[in-house]
C-alpha cells in the first residue's frame, strides 16, 4: 500500500498553519486537523489584543483597580508569559503592549505618544487579573506558541496520534514520533541546514519578514545589537516562541546560561550570511 501523509492547511492568528499527519486514516486525519483549528481559533478570540471583546482587550481597557475575570485559557497563557519573563531577565514583557503598539505603528488605541509599562495582579484561584498601573498586554510574542501547546494536547492526548508535524506560520513549530518513511522529522533553519525533531517545539524568530521590529524589553528600545535569527528548542511552544524572541536580544552567554538553567536549546544567526551557531 502506498504512504500517504494527510495535509490540511488553514489560516489563523494572520498566518498559516499547516498539519501533517501520516500512518493514519485520512478521516481521522481530517478530524483531528479540525478540531485543532477549532480550538486554535477559539484561543485567539480570546487572547488577541486587536479584537473587539477579547479577554486581553476588557483587561487593556479597564480602568486601574478594577478586577477583570478571564477565562482559564487566557489565564494559563497570561501565567506561561509571565514564565517567559522571569526565564528571560525581563528581554520578554508582555505587558508593554504600547511599546509594540507604537513600534508596529498601530492605532488600536489611538496614537501612543508616551508608551507606558503596565503593571497588573494576578488572583490564581479565580482567574482575575487586575490593573495595578496603567498599560497594556500584547500577547503577540507567546501566543501562537501556547496554542500549539494545547493543539499537541488534542494531537496526543484527545487522539492518542504518534506521529505528527504541525508548522504554525514557520516560526512556531511542533513535531511527534516520525514521517511516513519512519525517518526523524527535521525542521529547515535556512538552505542546506536543518535539524531532526520529534517530541519537541521549535520557537523562530528573525529580521528577515518585519524587519527591525523586536524590542529589548529592558529598555524599551530596537537593541543596537542583536541577532538576524534565533531559535529556540524545548518541551513548551510557549516558551519556545517567546525564547526564541528573546534569544534575539541576549547575549551568548545569557543565552547559554538560560539553555543550562531550564533544559533549552538555541540557534543563533549573528548576521545574514553568517553560519548558524548552535548553543545548549
Amino acid at each position: 500500500m502506498q504512504k500517504k501523509t494527510h495535509r490540511y492547511d488553514y489560516e489563523l492568528m494572520n498566518t498559516d498553519i499547516v498539519f501533517l499527519f501520516p500512518n493514519i486514516d485520512e478521516q481521522t486525519a481530517k478530524t483531528v486537523a479540525y478540531e485543532c483549528y477549532n480550538l486554535i481559533k477559539s484561543i485567539e478570540e480570546l487572547i488577541s489584543l486587536y479584537g473587539y471583546g477579547t479577554d486581553i482587550s476588557m483587561i487593556n481597557e479597564s480602568p486601574v483597580g478594577v478586577p477583570v475575570k478571564i477565562t482559564s485559557t487566557t489565564y494559563d497563557c497570561l501565567k506561561a508569559a509571565m514564565q517567559a519573563y522571569e526565564i528571560s531577565k525581563g528581554a520578554i514583557d508582555v505587558t508593554m503592549g504600547e511599546f509594540f503598539l507604537k513600534n508596529k505603528n498601530v492605532d488600536r488605541y489611538g496614537k501612543i505618544a508616551e508608551p507606558r509599562r503596565g503593571k497588573f495582579a494576578f488572583d490564581d484561584e479565580n482567574y482575575i487579573v487586575e490593573k495595578l498601573e496603567e498599560g497594556k498586554i500584547d500577547l503577540g510574542a507567546i501566543g501562537k506558541g501556547f496554542a500549539l501547546d494545547k493543539a499537541a494536547e488534542v494531537i496526543e492526548d484527545n487522539w492518542e496520534i504518534k506521529d505528527a508535524f504541525v508548522s504554525f506560520g514557520a516560526s512556531s513549530i511542533y513535531s511527534i514520533g516520525a514521517d511516513e518513511n519512519g525517518d526523524p522529522w527535521r525542521v529547515n533553519l535556512s538552505d542546506g541546514v536543518s535539524v531532526p525533531s520529534s517530541g519537541a517545539f521549535v520557537g523562530a524568530s528573525g529580521l528577515e519578514v518585519l524587519g527591525e521590529h523586536i524590542i529589548d524589553c529592558r529598555t524599551g528600545k530596537i537593541p543596537q545589537h542583536r541577532a538576524y535569527q534565533a531559535w529556540a528548542f524545548s518541551g513548551s511552544g510557549a516558551i519556545s516562541d517567546a525564547m526564541s524572541t528573546a534569544f534575539m536580544i541576549l547575549s551568548k552567554e545569557e543565552i547559554a546560561n538560560v539553555c543550562s538553567k531550564y533544559n533549552i536549546s538555541a540557534a543563533l544567526r549573528a548576521e545574514k550570511n553568517a553560519s548558524i551557531e548552535f548553543i545548549d
